[in-house]
């Protein structure tokens, strides 16, 4: 284990000096070796993805979201738990989302409620021959 991980790339110190100051800041904060803190860099690219769910790009004839999926795959206490720091970082961006749309279900509820009140048309009951 300890050959393989002397073995793989990293990324360089250019890298996380040329982030911008929140990601560098995040990613100081993870604890332990280098390795953990690429794998919670590449999670956090994977997770900021998310949050971008409107942005397009053409390239060539195509378009493109900048939606990216990350596997990482290694044996069992090799460090791959901070991905799950990374995924934190959406928690609040998916708290907002989901109390605007609360408010915005709660006000189209009160705005159907206050028509069907305030209907002009007359509710006729139908009676059965006979």
């Amino acid at each position: 284990m300890k050959n393989l991980k002397k073995s793989l790339p990293q990324f360089s110190d250019e890298v996380y000096n040329d982030l911008p100051p929140t990601i560098s800041e995040l990613c100081s904060l993870v604890p332990g070796s280098r390795a953990k803190r690429d794998v919670y860099l590449l999670g956090l690219i994977g997770t900021l993805s998310a949050a971008f769910p409107n942005v397009r790009f053409a390239h060539g004839t195509e378009w493109y979201s900048p939606h990216l999926y990350v596997f990482i795959g290694a044996p069992a206490g090799s460090g791959k738990a901070v991905v799950r720091m990374a995924a934190r970082v959406n928690d609040e961006t998916d708290k907002q989302i989901r109390q605007r749309s609360d408010l915005e279900q709660a006000s189209w509820q009160a705005e159907k409620d206050a028509s069907r009140h305030n209907s002009k048309i007359p509710i006729i009951p139908i009676i059965p021959p006979g």
